[in-house]
């Protein structure tokens, strides 16, 4: 990622055992840099597509002591995870949707709201955000295909 400008900070996720998570934060010098990083959005890595996004630096500074183990303080690090759902067919349960939705990313909540066909689910962490960001192959619910975009 040096290619789009100096970086400051790299922070590799990892689990309670210390093994890596799959994923890491790169704070660049400036957001111009890190604006510049999006283009490697959806690039293939060995043989894997990555995902790349805007997440606010600040909040990382501002809540050390708050910190999950993905390094952003709960409230942040549930919303850089977030997935907006949307062409939801009318009267569709939260319960049907989250089981459609676990069988191809780990979910931990599924939120739908009705008047707009949409919901917003919160995979376990970013990474799972990214299998339903990335999909190359639709996720169909009653014969409507489901949009995923970043929440």
């Amino acid at each position: 990622f040096c290619q789009y400008g100096p970086i400051k900070e790299i922070r590799l996720a990892e689990d309670k055992s210390g093994q890596p998570k799959g994923f890491a934060f790169i704070d660049f010098e400036s957001e111009t840099d890190a604006r510049a990083a999006l283009a490697a959005n959806n690039h293939e890595l060995k043989n894997q597509r990555i995902a790349v996004t805007f997440t606010d630096s600040r909040v990382h500074a501002k809540n050390k002591e708050g910190m999950t183990e993905t390094g952003l303080g709960r409230r942040a690090d549930a919303r850089n995870r977030s997935v907006r759902v949307r062409n939801i067919p009318s009267g569709t349960q939260e319960g049907l949707l989250h089981q459609l939705l676990v069988k191809h990313s780990l979910v931990k909540r599924t939120e739908i709201f009705s008047a707009l066909n949409e919901a917003v689910v919160e995979p376990e962490n970013p990474a799972e955000a990214g299998k339903l960001l990335f999909r190359t192959e639709p996720i169909m619910l009653s014969g409507n295909v489901l949009q995923f975009s970043e929440e």
